[in-house]
């Protein structure tokens, strides 16, 4: 790995440049080297535009764009401490994905020799999708 390897466990504050030590293990993250913040470098950012710093003065201070000073100023403004912790970067939602038993009705016509074009007639699904279901399953 080159361009993002991953560093092991860190304490929270080491990522931004502050050196505070914390004893807990729940303050730990897996951060890759080239993470701009941690929550805790957030709320220090926030808090020094809170205190009457001009944007633009704190995102050279941390580094960052602007708009990603006031994207953290929104979401604390909003939500508080809790808004600036990492968020999931999985879909809240997948509207394309098919049903699992449709899924297994194609495994289940796959194994009864039938062809992808029939298997996609039958079930009124696309041959890609046919394809993307039968790939894990025959690789």
């Amino acid at each position: 790995m080159e361009f993002q390897d991953v560093v092991p466990s860190i304490q929270l504050g080491e990522a931004d440049g502050s050196y505070a030590v914390s004893s807990s293990q729940e303050d730990r993250v897996d951060s890759h080297k080239n993470a701009p913040m941690t929550p805790l470098g957030r709320l220090r950012m926030v808090r020094a535009v809170d205190s009457g710093e001009s944007v633009t003065a704190v995102a050279g201070q941390f580094q960052v764009d602007r708009k990603t000073v006031r994207k953290w100023l929104s979401r604390y403004l909003a939500g508080g401490e809790v808004a600036l912790q990492d968020r999931s970067s999985r879909p809240k939602r997948s509207p394309t994905a098919i049903a699992k038993g449709t899924a297994q009705r194609v495994v289940t016509l796959r194994r009864q020799r039938r062809t992808m074009a029939t298997i996609a007639i039958t079930l009124r699904i696309s041959r890609a999708t046919v394809s993307r279901v039968l790939a894990p399953v025959s690789g």
